[in-house]
């Protein structure tokens, strides 16, 4: 597959000083929605992430799973923790994150992000240059792209 035919639109999230409590808001916005999202983070990150989801509300729960958890879990969980794009192709081959968004929390270009229609980066305050470059990049591939400054939204709220 050639860069750009697929990836159409690209967001970025830019001040986010608290990655798991972002991942938690965007994924009670996918369970709302009835969408799912892929999220590729570090490993360092993977229980963090991991534990944010399940403590995010005393009142609701956030339905997810690990790459590695059994395919019956993965196949009703609306979103997936991957810790490489190996695990996002073995989801794939198991009949999972087939419309899936692309959530990175990993502040490097991804390849393999083109397999995706769309694709959140978050970025945190630490990341913002080497965001730039990587937004030019998703530009030159044709891709739609929106930034949300997330650190003015939680300061204003």
């Amino acid at each position: 597959m050639q860069a750009g035919e697929s990836l159409k639109e690209v967001m970025f999230h830019t001040g986010v000083a608290d990655v798991p409590a972002h991942i938690a808001r965007l994924a009670v916005k996918v369970k709302r929605s009835g969408q799912t999202m892929v999220v590729l983070c570090r490993l360092e990150e993977l229980n963090t992430i991991d534990a944010a989801l399940w403590a995010f509300s005393r009142a609701s729960f956030l339905p997810h799973s690990r790459a590695d958890a059994p395919p019956s879990v993965l196949a009703r969980s609306p979103v997936a923790l991957v810790t490489s794009m190996e695990q996002v192709a073995s989801l794939r081959s198991a009949g999972s994150a087939s419309n899936s968004r692309l959530v990175s929390t990993l502040q490097v270009w991804v390849d393999g992000c083109e397999s995706f229609d769309k694709m959140i980066e978050v970025v945190t305050p630490a990341g913002t240059a080497d965001a730039r470059e990587r937004w030019k990049r998703y530009a030159q591939m044709g891709a739609i792209l929106s930034n949300t400054a997330v650190d003015k939204l939680v300061s204003n709220a």
